[in-house]
């Protein structure tokens, strides 16, 4: 069957909508079955909204043609959390079987941000950011779940660990390790901390 010959059910209806924390709490309501709640994604999604990162993507919270919800709940749950009304993308009418397709495909991680912004080296890149993060939270050796939005705000926060990015993983480990254990994560670090990587 042609693209062309497809119809658009008359049910299936999208809008954007400004999402208060108590519209989320409502649309929760709907949220009969769901996959388990990622609690530090939505710690993740909560924080960008409150530092004003969230960004309208096209990613919809879907309801099905019964009402239920289908996809959205840690973004919802975040909007609770964050206390923060957020415009998003809304889509009913979905074929509840639809379900099990949601979120097959890969997620585009911060390393593939990263790459696309033109940045090298971007697996490294995320790595010392989160080594950064880790550090900076006084979790030294953990490994933080970071959202894009906070691994691009830690690079700019301090830009210089793009002199300690390389191809090999252990140079730039090497270089945030150093920085941390002079606990100098600034612009004298570049300096202090290439020849130790």
């Amino acid at each position: 069957m042609s693209t062309s010959t497809l119809e658009r059910p008359s049910t299936f209806t999208a809008d954007i909508e400004v999402i208060t924390p108590s519209l989320a709490a409502t649309y929760l309501e709907a949220n009969i079955k769901n996959r388990k709640v990622k609690e530090k994604a939505v710690q993740r999604y909560a924080a960008d909204m409150v530092a004003g990162e969230w960004m309208l993507t096209g990613e919809a919270i879907k309801f099905s043609d019964e009402g239920s919800l289908l996809d959205g709940q840690n973004r919802l749950r975040a909007i609770v959390m964050s206390r923060t009304p957020i415009p998003m993308l809304v889509v009913r009418g979905v074929q509840s079987s639809a379900q099990y397709a949601m979120d097959s495909g890969t997620k585009r991680s911060a390393s593939d941000q990263l790459s696309l912004s033109g940045e090298k080296h971007s697996p490294i890149l995320a790595a010392a950011a989160r080594g950064i993060a880790a550090w900076r939270n006084d979790q030294p050796g953990g490994t933080p779940m970071l959202s894009n939005a906070q691994t691009f705000k830690i690079i700019e926060d301090y830009p210089w660990i793009r002199t300690g990015v390389g191809p090999a993983k252990a140079h730039v480990l090497t270089y945030v390790l150093c920085a941390a254990a002079h606990n100098t994560y600034s612009a004298q670090s570049a300096v202090m901390c290439s020849s130790a990587a």
